[in-house]
């Protein structure tokens, strides 16, 4: 069988290397400039070249995936809607990874809703991909435990490992050659929009656990931030800490070698660890330095300049 990964997303070598060990010749297709090209690269070797494209819908990549006649197509992260000629590519059609237990949490940021909900588990749902997005008949899922410290992009890579192992039993279920028919997904269920600039912006009158829980949903979607004065700042990693201080959110309480500590809601606090301006990774202690930040300053303002 010549399966045809379609891939976007790093942790998309589960699948390739799922594929390689059940036996599958397989072909790989990735975007330009996208998180997976290089370890898919680096995985693949010389013996399986890594195709890259900066539109899977366009007519020449059409042609050339046409050319490799596929049996099945699938889908592990794509950031586009793929157009109907693309689904019609593989005679056995297109199955998508999507992490989540359909029909819940359909959408483009899966992960970084169900971070932000607090959900104690996570899935991961293999389906038929069909023109209404995420609602293609299910044909196998499975959930896993949320882990206490655990990130979008920790989460992703955990649920493409179970969805590998998915894959595997999808193609161990091939009966005449036909994919098994899947069940309709419910029209119940649950739709989040795409993950916006606004979304990831912190909110420092909310308890440690909600900011904790946004900027560890941020990590490997997109990331989270707040202000000083007009300066954007990235925040990656943060600790929260219940025994804060008295002080207005998004007051900074302290700062020392441990990060920088800030006020938030409910007489709480939460301790920056790792940030970002520039683009270039800091400490809470080192950021506090290179921006002049001192105990009493205050975040949260809205910023104009990214750093």
């Amino acid at each position: 069988m010549h399966v045809l990964l379609l891939a976007w997303c790093a942790s998309a070598v589960h699948y390739l290397s799922a594929l390689r060990a059940s036996g599958a010749q397989v072909s790989v297709l990735t975007g330009s400039g996208a998180p997976a090209a290089a370890p898919l690269g680096s995985e693949s070797g010389e013996t399986l070249p890594v195709t890259t494209c900066a539109d899977a819908n366009a007519p020449d990549v059409l042609r050339r995936l046409a050319e490799r006649r596929p049996d099945l197509v699938v889908v592990a992260g794509w950031p586009r809607i793929l157009g109907q000629d693309f689904l019609d590519i593989a005679r056995l059609g297109v199955v998508n990874a999507h992490p989540s237990m359909l029909p819940e949490y359909r959408g483009r940021h899966p992960l970084f809703w169900t971070l932000l909900n607090g959900d104690r588990r996570a899935g991961i749902t293999l389906h038929r991909v069909t023109r209404d997005v995420d609602a293609g008949p299910i044909l196998l899922q499975r959930s896993i435990p949320v882990a206490d410290d655990a990130t979008a992009r920790s989460l992703a890579a955990a649920l493409d490992e179970v969805g590998a192992g998915l894959l595997v039993e999808l193609l161990g279920m091939l009966h005449g050659g036909e994919l098994p028919p899947g069940r309709l997904s419910s029209d119940r269920g649950s739709y989040h929009p795409p993950v916006s600039e606004s979304d990831v912006e912190i909110d420092w009158s909310g308890t440690a656990g909600d900011v904790d829980r946004l900027i560890r949903a941020a990590a490997g979607t997109r990331p989270a931030h707040t202000a000083y004065g007009e300066l954007k700042v990235i925040v990656d990693e943060a600790s929260p800490k219940p025994a804060g201080e008295e002080a207005p959110p998004g007051q900074v309480v302290g700062i020392g070698a441990d990060g920088m500590t800030v006020a938030v809601g409910c007489g709480e606090a939460i301790v920056l660890r790792r940030l970002r301006f520039f683009a270039r990774p800091h400490t809470g202690l080192s950021v506090a330095r290179h921006l002049g930040i001192e105990v009493g300053a205050r975040l949260g303002i809205d910023g104009r300049r990214v750093l």
